[in-house]
């Protein structure tokens, strides 16, 4: 939200814009039918897709990592 406030935004169109967000990617993801990877696709503009598998591999790491703490507690 930190972000959105820096372009103007309010807090209250913050807040329902990404509720909303959230809610269609949810319901094209999962009730859509398609693949994960055609979910995807459907995304015009990608402007961290250059940097995508270095944010994969960042989130592979740190999340196996706090899954295996969670675990072991």
């Amino acid at each position: 939200m930190e972000m959105g406030r820096t372009f103007g935004m309010e807090e209250a169109g913050l807040i329902a814009g990404i509720k909303a967000m959230t809610t269609g990617m949810a319901g094209t993801f999962f009730d859509s039918g398609l693949e994960s990877k055609e979910v995807v696709d459907l995304v015009p503009v990608r402007p961290l897709g250059e940097e995508e598998a270095a944010i994969g591999e960042m989130y592979r790491n740190r999340l196996g990592g706090l899954y295996q703490k969670l675990k072991s507690n």
